[in-house]
């Protein structure tokens, strides 16, 4: 019993290891001598120690050893609610609700015909209401919310309708119905008022309805709500919750602009968590305080806050804590534009994961580097020619972190992980120039997409079909999915969206713009003949001399030659891509057709040109039009 004290002050005061460490003892010296029942309780408690971790796999682990001691005791039935309750939660961590929505309907029959059951069958309908807003039938999440209510009501229990009710406002924001999840956590709050329930009170305020608040950027009534949390905590003299009523206050000051008075209550909510002994909350404290710096811009105090919970979390000893912030310290040097610095953190956060055997946070922290790779790759100047090998090399580099991204979310059977996997995948072949694999890639991510009925990773998948179109030169196809992106959009309603479907629209306009750009020989010959009004119109430019195409050709296939290596497939008509020219070269390649010939030339060029003769033509007619002489 002492060890399992000792395991249970540890969580609470945030080393969680040596919680687990302890309650691993604790769980032995009970399979040895105790009952099964204390057994029972002994996996459920370890089994909270690792939901508080977040190691889904070892949270079912222990799930499942609580329900098969369950059936060998005499009565099943009472800890039925607990034992399944526990174990549907490690599922829907595990990214498996469907299987989380089947073991509470299979437990609830079970229990629900014993009518000394009310209260099991009721925490059983509560984690049935989480499972299915998790898989997203809000429809039959209310209705067993009714139905959990309404045996909340016979028994005469005020405590299960606050948390039926709360647990109806986790669900109403995850269908994005705010309105809905406002009222269900004021209702909460209410009856936890209402029972003298205190410390619930305070935390359902603080958890439930100052976050509905925030979502709903009314950040004035949600700092009314702290205050009111605060207030009730120094009433009843609970330090450690007076202290997390500041970490959340620090963080709305600065939503509200007064990221000073953030700073202070950041501050105060160091101090006491620092003399509670809660080193995991101390650390979240410094984790906001350097978002509030960013937010502020002082990158320079933001990686300050950051360097310092990294180090509190080397203190205690948690490697996935240390893993989360140095996520927050990559973002610091993101938000300062220091890619390289931002990289480094990031895959610090990898490797951490990687030893920890956290397969679930390896895919996060994999995906975050991603977007930091594509971010850093695209910055690279075009016109720089020693960035090409570096550019390369950082393909490659980001390309097996993405395979390793999808193969990690097979083995976790994560649909979700796996469809964004397949999506940074073909997002890499479309840098490195392989459009036919990136069309693999997101055709595997648009499947899945539509399997699981998820909008957001649809997006993506048609976003990234737009791309492949482009380098393909099909530019009907491009204007196709991004009709489809925009439809997806809308129906989303979200700014991010919108902005991605912004960016999408200039690449295809502007690929448009570089076809029309192309007639044919004939349509240009009877452009540019003009009729003889225009020409005597038309000033005399005597210093300008067309260039000759046949001399340009000639020159260019020298350049590729050059920079191929030579070549006899090297020749007017031949595809650069055959010629030699891969993704990267191409790069290099207009950059000096940039600097010989004086023009501008878009990013898609050898996309929409893939020929010497087809570039030829069209250097031939910017020359024309902008009067630029070159001879040779």
């Amino acid at each position: 019993m002492a060890l399992h004290m000792g395991a249970a002050t540890d969580a609470r005061a945030g080393v969680l290891e040596m919680a687990i460490r302890l309650g691993r003892k604790s769980l032995k010296i009970l399979q040895e001598a105790g009952s099964k029942k204390q057994q029972m309780a002994s996996l459920l408690a370890l089994g909270q120690f690792y939901l508080m971790r977040e190691d889904a796999r070892l949270s079912l682990s222990m799930g499942e050893a609580a329900t098969a001691l369950l059936q060998e005791l005499d009565d099943t039935a009472s800890g039925e609610g607990v034992a399944v309750g526990f174990l549907v939660e490690a599922y829907i961590l595990n990214n498996q609700a469907e299987k989380a929505i089947q073991v509470c309907k299979e437990a609830l029959e079970r229990v629900r015909p014993r009518s000394d059951q009310k209260r099991e069958t009721v925490y059983l309908l509560h984690h049935l209401i989480h499972a299915l807003s998790v898989f997203g039938d809000i429809e039959q999440a209310k209705e067993i919310s009714d139905d959990a209510l309404a045996v909340a009501d016979e028994i005469g229990c005020k405590r299960l309708k606050a948390h039926v009710w709360e647990e109806m406002s986790h669900a109403y924001l995850l269908a994005e119905q705010n309105g809905d999840a406002l009222h269900a956590a004021e209702v909460s709050v209410q009856l936890l008022k209402e029972l003298g329930a205190d410390h619930d009170e305070i935390t359902t305020r603080l958890q439930v309805l100052t976050k509905v608040l925030i979502i709903q950027d009314n950040y004035k009534e949600a700092f009314n709500q702290i205050e009111m949390a605060k207030d009730l905590a120094q009433k009843i003299e609970e330090k450690p919750l007076e202290a997390f009523c500041l970490s959340i206050q620090s963080r709305v000051q600065a939503l509200l602009g007064d990221p000073q008075a953030g700073v202070k209550a950041a501050d105060l909510a160091i101090d006491m968590f620092r003399e509670d002994g809660d080193r995991r909350g101390e650390c979240r404290v410094w984790e906001g305080l350097s978002e509030i710096h960013m937010t502020a811009s002082d990158f320079a105090s933001a990686l300050r806050a950051a360097k310092r919970a990294e180090s509190l979390c080397e203190e205690v000893g948690d490697t996935r804590l240390m893993a989360r912030m140095k996520h927050t310290t990559s973002m610091v040097h993101m938000s300062a534009d220091e890619h390289q610095e931002a990289l480094s953190a990031i895959t610090e956060a990898i490797k951490l994961s990687r030893s920890d055997d956290d397969m679930r946070g390896t895919v996060k922290y994999i995906f975050l580097a991603m977007d930091i790779w594509v971010t850093s790759l695209t910055a690279l100047d075009p016109e720089d020619k020693s960035k090409v090998r570096i550019y390369r090399q950082g393909c490659e580099k980001a390309m097996r972190l993405a395979k390793e991204g999808v193969k990690l979310s097979i083995r976790l059977e994560d649909r979700y992980a796996e469809c964004m996997g397949n999506y940074w995948v073909g997002t890499m072949h479309i840098m490195m120039g392989k459009p036919q694999d990136a069309k693999a890639s997101a055709d595997t991510a648009l499947e899945i997409a539509k399997e699981k009925r998820d909008l957001l990773s649809e997006l993506y998948a048609r976003g990234l079909m737009v791309q492949v179109c482009l380098q393909e030169k099909d530019i009907k196809g491009a204007k196709e999915n991004l009709k489809d992106v925009q439809g997806i959009a809308e129906e989303l309603g979200d700014p991010q969206a919108q902005a991605m479907v912004d960016q999408l629209k200039e690449l295809v306009q502007g690929s448009g713009a570089q076809e029309a750009a192309a007639p044919t020989q004939v349509v240009q010959a009877a452009v540019d003949a003009p009729t003889e009004g225009a020409a005597s119109a038309a000033p005399t430019d005597v210093s300008f001399v067309a260039p000759d195409a046949t001399v340009m050709k000639n020159h260019i296939i020298a350049m590729v030659k050059n920079m191929v290596g030579g070549g006899d497939e090297v020749d007017g008509d031949t595809p650069l891509m055959e010629s030699g020219v891969d993704s990267l070269a191409s790069v290099e390649l207009r950059t000096q057709l940039q600097q010989e010939f004086k023009v501008n030339l878009p990013s898609t060029v050898m996309f929409n040109y893939p020929t010497i003769e087809g570039i030829t033509g069209l250097l031939v007619d910017e020359c024309t039009q902008k009067k630029i002489t070159w001879t040779g």
